[in-house]
């Protein structure tokens, strides 16, 4: 009896290291790596938290990395948009839902990699183009812009890494 304990425990033993050596954890798709340089915590003014526009975005851990976007006013909550980009068979999207809007608006890679990244939505209101640049010192700046009754918009942040 004692012996047969001793065997099973050790199948046991054997059966849980064996299963744990060969877990391999998820990878991120080849095509968001080229956007690590956007993971992180980041703001137009770190000093001053109360009125600012934040991104946060999460590393990619298979072939979505996540983000969320505030904006705040004294202390406010004024927006909230809810940000992924996927890696899909037709390349990379954008998906952004301002105020949490459902479906999100698709936004096309046109242009990504180290450093710059353009997504595209030329059906889109505004903005048809969201554009994000990595600046000398760390900084982003990120930039959407489009034509509004035929005239060329834009608005653009600097966001500074917070974390």
């Amino acid at each position: 009896m004692r012996r047969a304990s001793l065997i099973l425990s050790l199948v046991v033993i054997i059966a849980i290291a064996a299963g744990c050596s060969f877990y391999v954890p998820p990878q991120p798709d080849p095509r968001l790596r080229r956007l690590d340089w956007l993971v992180g915590d980041w703001s137009t003014s770190p000093e001053n938290s109360a009125s600012a526009t934040e991104e946060h975005w999460m590393a990619p851990s298979t072939a979505s990395m996540f983000g969320i976007g505030r904006t705040l006013k004294d202390g406010e909550e004024v927006s909230v948009e809810y940000l992924r980009i996927a890696a899909e068979v037709e390349g990379v999207v954008y998906y952004a839902a301002p105020q949490g809007r459902l479906p999100a608006t698709p936004f096309r890679a046109v242009e990504y990699g180290p450093g710059r990244a353009v997504f595209e939505n030329l059906e889109h209101d505004y903005p048809q183009r969201i554009i994000y640049e990595l600046q000398f010192g760390g900084a982003i700046k990120a930039r959407i812009e489009g034509e509004v009754d035929g005239e060329l918009k834009s608005s653009e942040w600097i966001l500074r890494r917070i974390r």
